[in-house]
């Protein structure tokens, strides 16, 4: 489901490096932690499910929600497949 919403957002961006003035998004277990084995990842809470918002100064509030409600609108859906 979370790269589902990564898809969806239209403000916010999906990036590996989260410093600067806009909003961003990334998912540490893909991205920062990749080389971490599994179990180790787990271990220190960092798992495919964990999704890090570096905060911009723009209000991306309607675009999280908008991109969350359909993230769980695909994932509830009889043809979704695994996110």
């Amino acid at each position: 489901m979370i790269l589902c919403v990564s898809r969806h957002l239209k403000l916010v961006a999906n990036c590996a490096s989260l410093g600067g003035l806009h909003t961003t998004v990334c998912v540490p277990a893909r991205l920062s932690h990749i080389c971490v084995p599994k179990e180790e990842r787990e271990a220190l809470g960092v798992t495919e499910a964990l999704v890090r918002i570096s905060a911009g100064l723009e209000d991306v509030k309607a675009d999280i929600d908008q991109a969350l409600k359909k993230a769980i609108r695909a994932t509830n859906s009889p043809t979704a497949r695994s996110l």
